[in-house]
């Protein structure tokens, strides 16, 4: 008897030759005991649609969708969860019964695990974002939940960062321009999330933001980087940031709340984790 052929899944966005999201849910899905074809499909901004059209006519399940599409892969669902109708951006697509386009944001749930698995308190922190799309947008529902004391947005273009303030109000919540940095007195900062794909181009992110406030913050950068830090987390640690981290965990675990979707089987992480964990230096 002929076996059935592999189920396809692929992740689109630009660029995504660094991505180890096909190894990642190849892994997922042997945890489970499932075979898949996960493949990467590189896609510039405006062109998600007919890429999606054609992944679907080769027999396409499900997709993953990273930067710069997560706010054009909203636009183009018919049904959205509570969590990307919440973000208004989208990284996990699939299609109903009804043919229809579906779509999740796993970013927030990914990420929020991701420190709890380190055991990280969150609750009543002061935090600093860089960055105003697509993922700030999955991770805000989740930060609000921690009652913090204090988030400021500084993004290069302040009316986006004033439109995504707009759609999360939160009374401890301020919009930070580039240039009004000198003349804003800060908290000391809790936490330091770098939003911002930057570091995929190996650069810092703009606008920069005086290099002490970084003393004793905890650090993230959403990017990640398996064969060293990122230039964002390089200079965290020069100005004395208490500890520095990637956005490595994320991926993983978001990828597992998107495999769950598709799959509705909960994949272990821990064993993943590990592994990458020994393929670092």
């Amino acid at each position: 008897m002929a076996s059935s052929p592999l189920k396809k899944f692929t992740l689109f966005g630009s660029p995504i030759k660094h991505s180890l999201s096909p190894w990642l849910h190849q892994q997922l899905a042997q945890a489970c005991g499932l075979s898949i074809d996960y493949t990467l499909s590189e896609t510039p901004k405006g062109h998600l649609a007919a890429a999606l059209a054609q992944f679907r006519a080769a027999g396409g399940i499900g997709a993953n969708v990273t930067l710069p599409l997560k706010e054009e892969a909203y636009a183009l669902c018919t049904y959205c969860d509570p969590h990307a109708l919440a973000a208004k951006a989208v990284n996990t697509l699939w299609w109903n019964k009804a043919q229809q386009l579906c779509g999740s944001n796993t970013d927030g749930i990914g990420w929020r695990q991701d420190l709890n698995r380190h055991g990280f308190s969150l609750i009543q922190k002061n935090w600093l974002i860089l960055g105003a799309g697509g993922a700030v947008a999955g991770i805000l529902p989740q930060l609000l939940q921690t009652q913090p004391k204090q988030i400021w947005l500084l993004n290069r273009t302040l009316t986006r960062a004033q439109a995504l303030a707009q759609r999360f109000p939160h009374p401890k919540m301020a919009v930070i321009a580039a240039n009004t940095l000198a003349t804003q007195t800060p908290p000391a900062w809790d936490w330091i999330i770098n939003a911002t794909s930057a570091s995929l181009q190996q650069a810092l992110p703009e606008p920069t933001f005086p290099s002490a406030w970084l003393q004793d913050a905890r650090v993230y950068d959403m990017v990640y980087d398996l064969s060293q830090l990122t230039p964002f987390l390089i200079w965290a640690q020069q100005y004395g940031a208490q500890s520095v981290q990637d956005g490595l965990g994320m991926l993983i675990e978001q990828a597992a709340a998107a495999f769950e979707l598709w799959h509705q089987k909960k994949a272990p992480t821990q064993t993943i984790h590990q592994q990458f964990l020994a393929k670092r230096p």
